[in-house]
């Protein structure tokens, strides 16, 4: 009854920089309380886009497990198709001498959509990244 647990908490700090129209850079650090700092790196590219239909490739590389990881690790790729209520995303990450993991997510969209598919973005555009590092391969609701 005496003794105390505090709750696990980790404050992060991240952002996204839209290079043109077709590349988001994001990037987020994290520091949990009790552990080391990690940093996470992430990209993804419009490879295809028009009112319909979106066709996103995306990389992203996490520093967590670098070290707790023989091979090669915390590097992840994806792709991601999104329609104009649904969208479908794939990644793959490796954990060196673990293997790799696969991930395959589906969104679908309920209610009125007033905005389109994708909103124009400026060179230069900042955004806050709000996402933890496991959710980087999900750049473009990081923009939304």
């Amino acid at each position: 009854e005496k003794e105390r647990d505090p709750l696990p908490t980790t404050y992060k700090l991240g952002g996204a920089f839209n290079v043109s129209g077709n590349w988001l850079f994001a990037v987020e650090l994290a520091a949990p309380r009790g552990n080391a700092p990690y940093l996470s790196l992430g990209t993804e590219h419009t490879a295809y886009s028009s009112d319909n239909m979106s066709v996103l490739l995306r990389a992203w590389m996490n520093t967590l497990t670098l070290s707790d990881i023989s091979g090669l690790n915390g590097i992840s790729g994806g792709l991601g198709l999104a329609f104009s209520r649904v969208s479908v995303d794939y990644a793959v990450t490796l954990f060196g001498e673990l293997g790799m993991t696969h991930r395959l997510s589906m969104t679908l969209k309920l209610g009125s959509q007033d905005k389109p598919l994708r909103q124009a973005w400026k060179p230069g555009d900042f955004r806050h990244a709000s996402k933890t590092a496991a959710s980087l391969p999900y750049l473009s609701k990081l923009i939304k």
